[in-house]
């Protein structure tokens, strides 16, 4: 329990310089690369008619985009597609 004499308010720092210690920087950037190389790799499109392959990796750049901003959409685009499926199938 806090004494009277000892105030424990949060501590919020500002932006932090690089070169005495890792800073915000190179912490953002970091998990960044992590983020976008994690779902470059998780990201497998559907095959599409006959595309150019440039065609293509714009088609993924896209996916990844909006995977990093609204990974929600990427869930619900599959699970659409999961119900196409199995609509298909019973055909």
């Amino acid at each position: 329990m806090a004494t009277s004499g000892d105030s424990q308010e949060p501590r919020f720092y500002a932006w932090k310089a690089e070169p005495g210690q890792r800073g915000t920087f190179s912490i953002l950037i970091t998990c960044l690369m992590t983020m976008t190389l994690c779902v470059w790799t998780a990201i497998q499109l559907n095959l599409p008619e006959y595309q150019r392959e440039s065609r293509q990796k714009w088609r993924k750049f896209g996916w990844l985009f909006i995977a990093l901003l609204a990974p929600e959409m990427v869930a619900f685009t599959a699970f659409t597609q999961y119900q196409e499926a199995q609509r298909i199938s019973t055909l």
